[in-house]
This record gives C-alpha cells, sequence and structure tokens, in this order.
C-alpha cells in the first residue's frame, strides 16, 4: 500500500490541465486518467462500491464501524483539473528540505521566496514537495485526495 507522499506523487504526475474551450466534463482526457488512478486507489484501501461515471466523478463508499455505524453520511468533494494558465504535462516534483529561506527551484526559472510566502521561515528543518519550476504542480485538491 502506498503512503500519503506516494500516492501523491502519483497524482501529481497526471496533468490535468482544464481546457476553458471545452464544454464537455471533464475538460480534459487526462483527468478521467486521474479519476482511474483514484478509483483504484479507493478499492485499494477498502472503500465499497467504487464507480467512477463518464464525466469522471469518482464515489465511493467507506461504511462506519462500532457506534459510527449509524452515523449521518459524509462526503468529501474536490476538482482534478488543474490550472491551464501554467504547463500541466511533464510535471517533475521534488522533495526538499526546507531551510527556512527562499526555495531556488531545480528549472533555475523560478525560486519560492520568502517575500512571496513568508511562512517559509516557519518550515525550516521540514521537507516539502515542490515543482522544478517549469510545470505547476497541482497540489491543492491533489493533496486532499491523497
Amino acid at each position: 500500500m502506498l503512503d500519503v507522499t506516494e500516492r501523491f506523487l502519483k497524482y501529481v504526475s497526471v496533468g490535468t490541465n482544464s481546457d476553458e474551450e471545452c464544454e464537455k466534463c471533464p475538460s480534459s482526457p487526462s483527468q478521467l486518467i486521474l479519476g482511474k488512478k483514484i478509483a483504484d486507489d479507493m478499492v485499494s484501501i477498502g472503500l465499497q462500491n467504487v464507480r467512477m461515471d463518464e464525466h469522471g466523478y469518482v464515489y465511493g463508499f467507506l461504511p462506519g464501524k462500532g457506534s459510527l455505524s449509524d452515523a449521518p453520511a459524509l462526503g468529501f468533494i474536490s476538482h482534478m483539473d488543474t490550472s491551464p494558465s501554467v504547463p500541466g504535462d511533464g510535471i517533475r516534483p521534488e522533495i526538499v528540505k526546507c531551510s527556512g529561506k527562499d526555495i531556488p527551484l531545480a528549472s533555475g526559472k523560478n525560486t519560492i521566496t520568502l517575500e512571496m510566502f513568508p511562512d517559509i521561515a516557519k518550515l525550516d528543518g521540514e521537507e516539502l514537495i515542490v515543482t522544478d519550476g517549469t510545470t505547476l504542480l497541482g497540489a491543492d485538491d491533489k493533496a486532499g485526495v491523497a
């Protein structure tokens, strides 16, 4: 079974840029590829009635146990598409050790700066997963799903 970091890296490796010109859902075929990976992982960790519909919506059921077996249902909703304004294919995530200072990205094209993200100073010694700077990471909901 994958740990959360491995699962996250698997999900961000699928470029899921949306297509603003497309009127279909999902707006790009890669979102169906990610949906299939998510559905397969849901099955592997024991969810029931897992399915993905023709629009890429993935559903699954985790029954409550013990005192939670009669608890009200709770749904988690997320999107799989990423911004079309930055390339999303060929994503090369990296795990870096944060020094609490600016983080130069591997491509040499960009830096995550303290000026832009002052909370980096609080992350000294932590490991972060970042893009190499040539693509977006697409991490918002992919992290939540992982």
